[in-house]
Order: C-alpha cells, then structure tokens, then sequence
C-alpha cells in the first residue's frame, strides 16, 4: 500500500480517506504568495507572475496524526482563477480542489528520496517531488513527505484487514 500511495497520480487525500477510514483535513497551513522570481528552486523559479508557496499538512480529523507533509509551488497565473482564489480563501487539500475544478493535469514524477528526516522531526520519512503542468504548461512543483511508520502502516492494514 505505501508503494501504491508514492506512485499515485490522483488526488492523494481521497485514497488516504480510504485506507486509514477517518477522513483526512488540512491540519496546518502555512502560505505565502511570492513575486516569480523569488519562487524556490524549480521549474517554476524563472515565472514572471505571482507564485502560491503553500506548506500543508495532511492529517486524519479524529486523530490529528499527521500523515503527509506537502510543499505546493503553485504559478497562479498557469491555473484557472477560481482555482487560485479558492486556494488562497480556504483550508481544501490541493488535489481536492483540482478534483472539483475538474482541471486536468499531466504529473510528472521527478524523484522518491527514502529514510530522510525532516527539518525539526527526528523519525524518517519518504518523499517524492512531482511537476504538474497544465496545457503543457508547468503549473506546479509539488513535493509530498510520508512518515515512514504511516506507510508501513497502511501495509499492514492491507495486509490485515
């Protein structure tokens, strides 16, 4: 299940709902938006126009465990307005958003990085950066971190249901 949730190309939120059976919110939110040339490092570091950077967390709602960390550098002038507008105006996970905009996206998995802490946590985790673009047009740098113990968790939980 852990492999299955690192190589998703869906919205990630709905399929965690599934697997752990609680339902999943933004538990933090942190979001800063940056002219285009002080955007981080990325396909998106040299866009003109104003970028979204957005640092979630995604956690179950009864049992506030923390089940992804997610760095979202979104172009706001590659995505549709009421998309932008939504993301600046509410808590709603990003692919959540992109689901019910019905925007269509072409993911590009860049890397998977294993057992790498995390700035201020002790524990490992596991991540992977994804290039999503829309109309052949790179939109958003996504870069996703699981904690270890939730995928080998989920796992288990399929392996033992």
């Amino acid at each position: 299940m852990g492999r299955a949730v690192l190589l998703n190309d869906g919205t990630l939120t709905l399929l965690l709902q599934h697997f752990v059976g609680e339902r999943i919110v933004v538990g933090r939110l942190a979001q800063q938006v940056v002219p285009g040339e002080d955007a981080p490092r990325g396909p998106l570091s040299r866009t003109e126009g104003p970028v979204l950077v957005r640092d979630v967390d995604l956690a179950g709602e009864h049992s506030a465990r923390t089940y992804v960390r997610a760095r979202s550098v979104i172009c706001l002038d590659a995505v549709p307005a009421a998309v932008g507008e939504e993301l600046l105006s509410s808590r709603t996970p990003l692919g959540v958003l992109l689901n019910k905009h019905r925007v269509g996206i072409f993911r590009q998995l860049s890397g998977v990085r294993t057992g790498t802490p995390l700035e201020g946590e002790g524990s490992a985790w596991t991540s992977r950066t994804s290039f999503l673009s829309m109309g052949r047009v790179p939109s958003i740098t996504l870069v996703e971190a699981f904690p270890d113990d939730v995928l080998l968790d989920l796992d288990a939980a399929v392996r033992n249901p």
